[in-house]
């Protein structure tokens, strides 16, 4: 780079010189050295090679090289939705639950009940068993059991009838045999059929249509009818509560029961289990998850639990993080 620059100075003081020697009055050019400093006005000299000049990269010299550690995420209490058999024992979750079966077992005649659940259009799981054996630590309910269980989507059943050829009728039944609070049901159902009759299906009333009138022929004033019920779609789906009629009677002994556990469950179990089922109700293909944080009262309960049972699903409870929910 010096090189190149006196060269260049050196040309231009030429000429320089050479215009003034044209265009002066013949006498001598004065030459002013353009250079500084020693040997900048010897143009013989020979440049020495330097190599292409040297770049100092800031974004390299300033770029940290170390990685941050890796930080293992917060562990979540994980419900991995399980059938609900008898190969590990259920922990009775809903209170609600746990008093039915109570109630059901100190055998004072069906229990009848309804409950919140946590999805919509709800199916109880208990009427699908056939013996169940509870262990209840906190009360008098332990022993094993036969199941006598209804149950289902919790509506109104609405009571309809259409009129059919008396010969598709074997042998209809007269309203006037039934007693009067079920003869009144069925009568204001045939004759007034815009009032919408309608009948909770875990009452006695309800139990009794549900038998003797669904599906049912009847005769009333010479007519014949056959008995039907009216489930509206919308009350179905949008349903968020089951309804029972149970009875347990004790047994010696059961091969096929179902293991049920009916302990105190802490508050702040409750607490996060809730969180869990409130948000898987809206994703059922996903494991329920709630926290972190955890109270150490929801990893001993995970820890001490094999299954959880709610009204309508169950449930195998872990703590593990989200890389290890992935991963499984």
């Amino acid at each position: 780079m010096d090189w190149d620059r006196r060269r260049y100075l050196g040309l231009l003081a030429a000429a320089l010189a050479g215009t003034a020697g044209c265009l002066g009055n013949g006498g001598d050019a004065t030459v002013t050295d353009l250079g500084s400093g020693a040997g900048d006005g010897d143009l013989t000299a020979t440049p020495t090679a330097t190599g292409p000049p040297t770049v100092t990269d800031r974004r390299t010299t300033d770029r940290r090289t170390a990685t941050a550690p890796r930080t293992t995420p917060a562990p979540s209490l994980v419900l991995d939705s399980v059938e609900p058999t008898g190969d590990a024992s259920l922990t009775v979750y809903p209170p609600k639950l746990a008093s039915i079966l109570r109630e059901a077992a100190a055998g004072d005649g069906p229990v009848r009940a309804v409950a919140d659940a946590f999805v919509y259009a709800p199916v109880p799981v208990v009427p699908s068993f056939d013996a169940v054996a509870i262990d209840d630590p906190h009360g008098d309910a332990g022993g094993t059991y036969a199941v006598d269980c209804e149950g289902g989507t919790y509506h109104e059943m609405t009571l309809q009838a259409e009129e059919v050829p008396s010969e598709e009728a074997d042998d209809p039944t007269p309203v006037s045999s039934f007693r009067a609070p079920y003869r009144e049901l069925v009568v204001d159902a045939l004759t007034e059929p815009a009032a919408r009759t309608q009948v909770a299906p875990q009452t006695e009333r309800g139990e009794w249509v549900r038998e003797h009138f669904f599906g049912e022929y009847v005769a009333y004033e010479g007519q014949t009818y056959r008995g039907r019920a009216v489930h509206p779609t919308d009350a179905v789906f949008f349903s968020t509560e089951v309804w029972y009629v149970c009875s347990l009677s004790p047994v010696d002994d059961a091969d096929d029961s179902v293991r049920l556990r009916l302990p105190e469950i802490d508050p702040a179990v409750r607490n996060t289990v809730d969180g869990a089922l409130e948000e898987w109700s809206k994703n059922e293909r996903a494991p329920a998850a709630a926290g972190p944080p955890l109270d150490e009262s929801v990893r001993a309960f995970a820890d001490g639990t094999d299954r959880i049972l709610t009204h309508t699903h169950a449930y195998d409870p872990s703590v593990r993080s989200r890389d290890e929910r992935e991963s499984g």
